[in-house]
């Protein structure tokens, strides 16, 4: 296998060079496969560049038998020699005479690949712990939060206790007061005296309202969930019926609810929002309303498979000064005609909007769609859907 043999050297020629040294460290001989080392001849070869300067006292001090001296990755020490390289150094005999053998091998591909390995590995290690870091700096910050959090919930229900608890506190007297007064108007000809206890009622049912809506507000802030159970609805519209007959007479208001044929009166749901809902709604629409009509209309509608109510509350008022105000949603106030704006300073307008606001939040919590239209020809139309099920008795 002459050939082969052959290829091999012609393969060590193209990638290394043999230059012999004498003693005292001058070119003597070389192949020339890598760079022109005979035009060095008799030169020390510390003048061929500043690495072999830096370890040339260790080669002059090499003897025969020592292991030889290697140097590895040696980038471009000279202009006409770029790349990488390994050197190596080791005393020989030859025709009885001493020499420095400098073997030097051109691993150029090799390393360039190798460091480019490297590169790429060391730029993957970088953005590994930029990612560690960032995840550090995040959790920690979810811990800031999530410690935040639980302090906030303490304190609102701290504050939401506290809310209950004066609320129920103004409750028993009000409810001390009210029997008392209803006792009396049982007991009293006079018909004076008869309309102070009337008055007395009114401002005591206002209370009572001003206390059940802070109770309200403190499940808004608290996003409080109530059980679904089951509930009459017929028994519902009884109560607030009864509850606003004697204000919707006064200010001469008609009041009519229907509920479509289609709804049982037996249902399953949230009872506690939809009363305070509709509670709200019939205040503001009592308190802006005079002379009028108000027709309430219950009837079954699907929203993506759910069953729904569908709930329009339509006031008709003949008289444009005493128009219901349309709610624009954004804490701007209320228009009648869109155009014409309200002082929310005045204490009716801004306890209707946040009454309004509350209301609104309750039917999105439950996925609800909650309109308003208003017109001075059709007076106002206020409609919003909640969530029920069959009763499951």
């Amino acid at each position: 296998m002459k050939q082969l043999e052959e290829y091999k050297i012609n393969r060590i020629k193209q990638s290394s060079q043999f230059v012999l040294l004498n003693e005292s460290g001058k070119f003597v001989a070389s192949c020339d496969s890598l760079f022109p080392a005979t035009k060095q001849i008799n030169v020390e070869v510390k003048y061929w560049s500043p690495f072999i300067e830096s370890v040339f006292d260790s080669l002059l001090e090499l003897q025969i038998g020592d292991a030889e001296l290697y140097f590895s990755k040696v980038q471009s020490p000279k202009e006409d020699l770029l790349g990488f390289y390994d050197f190596s150094f080791s005393k020989i005999e030859l025709e009885g005479k001493k020499y420095i053998l400098w073997i030097i091998y051109d691993y150029t591909h090799v390393y360039k690949e190798f460091f480019a390995y490297q590169q790429n590995r060391n730029e993957l290690i970088l953005k590994n712990e930029r990612i560690s870091v960032i995840q550090r700096v995040l959790q920690s910050q979810r811990d800031i939060l999530s410690r935040r959090n639980v302090e906030l919930e303490r304190l609102s229900h701290f504050k939401r206790k506290y809310y209950e608890t004066i609320s129920n506190g103004i409750k028993t007297p009000l409810n001390a007061i009210g029997g008392i007064s209803h006792l009396l108007s049982k007991n009293i000809k006079d018909k004076d005296t008869i309309e102070y206890i009337s008055a007395i009622e009114v401002s005591l049912n206002q209370m009572k309202d001003l206390v059940e809506e802070l109770i309200i507000l403190t499940s808004v802030d608290e996003s409080i969930e109530f059980d679904n159970v089951e509930f009459d609805i017929c028994d519902l519209l009884n109560d607030i019926s009864t509850r606003f007959e004697k204000m919707a007479a006064d200010n001469d208001i008609m009041l009519n609810i229907s509920v479509h044929s289609e709804i049982p009166e037996n249902l399953f749901g949230n009872y506690t929002y939809l009363k305070h809902i509709m509670n709200g709604l019939m205040m503001n629409t009592v308190k802006l309303t005079e002379r009028g009509r108000i027709n309430i209309e219950f009837s079954p509608v699907q929203v993506e498979g759910k069953q729904r109510f569908l709930i329009e509350f339509k006031v008709q008022n003949p008289l444009n000064g005493a128009l219901p105000m349309q709610f624009n949603g954004n804490g701007n106030g209320y228009s009648s005609d869109g155009s014409e704006k309200y002082d929310l300073q005045t204490t009716v307008h801004s306890e209707i909007e946040l009454r309004l606001s509350i209301i609104k939040r309750f039917v999105e919590l439950h996925d609800g769609i909650f309109s308003i239209e208003n017109t001075k020809e059709d007076g106002a139309k206020v409609a919003f859907t909640f969530p029920y099920q069959l009763s499951p008795s």
